[in-house]
């Protein structure tokens, strides 16, 4: 497919459809080159306008925000696209178990017989082609060595003699070096008792008929049983954490996923195992109501009580799991029936045969964490799935098994071959030439202007505006509106540049918190108002010239009213020809005494010691004429 653009992230390639969603692989850009892959699960546009499908996206999303383990996929978005709700979660680059294990299946199988006697060897050879493998002889340990590198081994079947009493050398070299041999068939008894455990198995008889019961026994694994048992193990794992989570308040949740199969188990090529899809998944915080009398699940692998349209909890989880179990081991559904009603029946009512009965010697402890799994009792079953992988892993330690991630990556090479690893992950989408063509946009640092000259008019001689003595508060942002101020106080803001050193930087962003200007887009180069930035430093110049112009009122009127009263005195005083009070006089006793006449009071002086001088304001005339101060709210008398 052509990469779709949907929302913030570039549909790639559509990795799986079901009968509610499909998913996409999809990227994600974001700054200075930042990409990342996710899994957009859509829900199919037929369905996108039925609310109960939409109510699936979005319970499946809310149980999944309180879900955070190793083995279940996390859920990173929840949201709605052009009338489509879409869940975005991690990308887990591989497939799901039941595609693992058809893979695995459709493999021509190859076979290693060693053995001395060249008529033995031959004779079983030829019985095994029945099977239709690939059968590679070998009549000592340096042939079986040379079969061994020349390609896959699945099965071995070599004779006890040539193999040591303890730790050989040879087994090492089949078991370590071939991630997808299923076991190693030892003829006749083993002197060491090896014959039990998940690598090897024990053939009484050498004869040609029972070395091919045997190895129609071991063929019907898909997955050798020692990474079933580490996918097992995975699976018990975030189930037990799906079990025992708490809501955000630590209420428990009692989680029940009611969809546990094997195309809901995601296994990576680098060989992780992660549970996936809590669609359908039952818990306090979901708003559906469909437990009594419905049908929810994928059919093959339900509970008893599930198929019978009953109340279920986490021990249906577990028969499930059985399920899984069982399909991983022996190859095939238990019960699997005609249709989907006999399936149901079969699995109410029948009982299929033991996993032992189905695979030649398989452990009996395994057999038995299975048999306690899958009981169609819930009272004989696990209660929890702590105690289920409590054994799981306790088997572990007394087989000494390898659970190592690279061990199942190996399988996953050996299954679908380096190209077929490749297209699990992003190459091969065509979405590469694309990006080549067209770079992530990455959004730049905002520019600094180089100093321009002014090409407005020219502003008026006087007075001088110094940018080193003028509050940057003072000035209006470019392209704001000027703000006229009343009667002498005219300054033209339009015509007054602010001096580079003065324009906001960047940097000061951090201090204020405001968002940094890598993660804003680029403003116009005018610096127009769509910067962010800009805008935000405006609106604190114009508080600033609010703050000025009050203070410079309230400043004007105290010197108005101080005027008043110096002119008034006793309130009676006479006025002489100008308007002003009469000047008083020196009497003849006061020139006896030395007094000396009354000095006419001046303005000036009332004014500097108010603090109203010219640097208040650039442009504030203040005008002190025969003792009267005159502001800009009111006019000299006379």
């Amino acid at each position: 497919m052509e990469p779709e653009a949907f929302g913030h992230y570039t549909l790639l390639r559509r990795i799986a459809t079901g009968g509610t969603a499909e998913i996409f692989l999809a990227r994600r850009h974001g700054v200075d080159g930042f990409a990342r892959h996710l899994a957009i699960k859509r829900i199919l546009p037929h369905l996108a306008e039925d609310p109960s499908f939409v109510q699936l996206l979005l319970d499946e999303a809310r149980l999944a925000a309180h879900l955070h383990h190793g083995h279940i996929v996390q859920i990173h978005e929840v949201g709605v696209e052009s009338d489509h709700a879409y869940i975005a979660m991690e990308y887990l680059p591989g497939t799901d178990l039941g595609r693992l294990v058809k893979a695995a299946g459709k493999r021509r199988r190859r076979v290693v017989v060693a053995h001395p006697d060249a008529s033995a060897r031959e004779a079983i050879a030829n019985a095994l082609d029945e099977l239709g493998v690939e059968v590679a002889p070998a009549n000592d340990t340096a042939g079986v060595e040379m079969r061994s590198a020349e390609g896959a081994v699945d099965l071995a079947v070599v004779d006890s003699s040539l193999v040591g009493p303890i730790r050989d050398p040879l087994l090492h070299t089949l078991q370590s070096g071939h991630p997808e041999l299923l076991r190693t068939i030892l003829l006749e008894r083993d002197p060491a008792g090896r014959g039990h455990g998940c690598y090897v198995a024990t053939s009484e008889s050498s004869r040609p008929e029972a070395v091919l019961n045997m190895a129609r026994g071991c063929l019907k694994q898909r997955v050798p049983l020692e990474l079933g048992v580490q996918i097992l193990r995975a699976v018990a794992d975030g189930l037990d954490h799906a079990h025992t989570a708490s809501d955000f308040d630590g209420a428990p949740l009692r989680m029940v996923h009611r969809d546990v199969n094997l195309s809901n188990v995601l296994v990576s090529a680098s060989g992780m195992v992660k549970l996936v899809d809590f669609g359908i998944a039952r818990a306090t915080t979901s708003v559906r109501d469909d437990d009594a009398g419905n049908f929810v699940g994928t059919y093959r692998y339900m509970s008893p009580e599930q198929a019978a349209g009953e109340t279920v909890d986490a021990r249906s989880d577990l028969f499930s799991f059985g399920t899984v179990f069982y399909e991983l081991v022996a190859g095939r559904n238990p019960y699997e029936g005609e249709s989907h009603f006999a399936t149901m029946r079969a699995i109410r009512e029948d009982v299929p045969p033991g996993l032992r009965d189905e695979v030649p010697g398989l452990p009996k402890a395994l057999d038995d964490i299975h048999r306690r799994g899958a009981a169609k009792s819930i009272d004989k079953r696990y209660g929890r799935a702590e105690e289920l992988l409590g054994d799981i892993e306790e088997f572990v330690r007394l087989e000494g098994l390898n659970l190592s991630p690279k061990r199942l990556s190996g399988f996953m090479r050996v299954v679908y071959g380096e190209t077929g690893l490749a297209r699990f992950g992003v190459s091969g989408t065509g979405y590469e030439l694309r990006a080549a063509q067209t770079p992530a946009p990455r959004v730049p640092r905002l520019p600094t202007p180089e100093p321009a000259t002014p090409t407005g008019p020219a502003l008026d001689p006087e007075p001088v505006v110094e940018a080193e003595t003028t509050p940057v508060g003072a000035l209006a942002a470019p392209g704001e509106a000027s703000t006229a101020l009343p009667n002498e106080i005219e300054v033209d803001l339009d015509d007054i540049e602010m001096p580079i050193d003065l324009q906001p930087e960047p940097a000061v962003d951090e201090a204020v918190g405001r968002t940094h200007p890598v993660d804003r887009p680029e403003p116009d180069e005018d610096y127009g108002l769509d910067a962010p930035e800009l805008v935000s430093w405006r609106t604190d110049t114009g508080i600033r010239l609010v703050l000025t112009l009050l203070i410079v009122a309230l400043l004007a009127t105290a010197g108005w009213y101080l005027h008043w009263r110096s002119t008034q005195g006793g309130g009676e005083a006479a006025l002489d020809a100008h308007g002003e009070r009469a000047r008083p006089t020196a009497t003849a006793a006061d020139a006896d005494a030395g007094v000396p006449p009354p000095r006419r009071t001046s303005g000036a002086p009332l004014l500097s010691g108010l603090g109203l001088a010219a640097s208040a304001s650039p442009r504030l005339a203040c005008h002190v004429r025969r003792g009267h101060l005159a502001s800009p709210l009111t006019a000299p008398p006379g």
